[in-house]
């Protein structure tokens, strides 16, 4: 059973257009508070989703690298 906090964020990712429907993406999460990127992250493998923590990178170095390597299973989104 998920804690009441767990359920309220996971509340508020699906009301994100970009977390609604994730299922069959990938993320990458660039955040440095570590209770949200790993609950961002349990939210996106119960939808389906993946998730690469990537919490030293900043969100500006990822997206170049997205960029870079770019290829069809490339990441669906960046989370700063």
């Amino acid at each position: 059973m998920l804690s009441h906090t767990l359920t309220e964020r996971w509340t508020a990712f699906r009301r994100l257009p970009h977390l609604a429907r994730p299922a069959g993406r990938a993320y990458g999460i660039c955040m440095t508070a570590g209770h949200d990127a790993a609950a961002l992250a349990l939210y996106l493998r119960e939808e389906g989703a993946s998730a690469l923590l990537i919490p030293d990178m900043p969100i500006d170095e990822a997206v170049e690298q997205d960029a870079a390597v770019r290829f069809d299973s490339a990441l669906h989104g960046l989370v700063d």
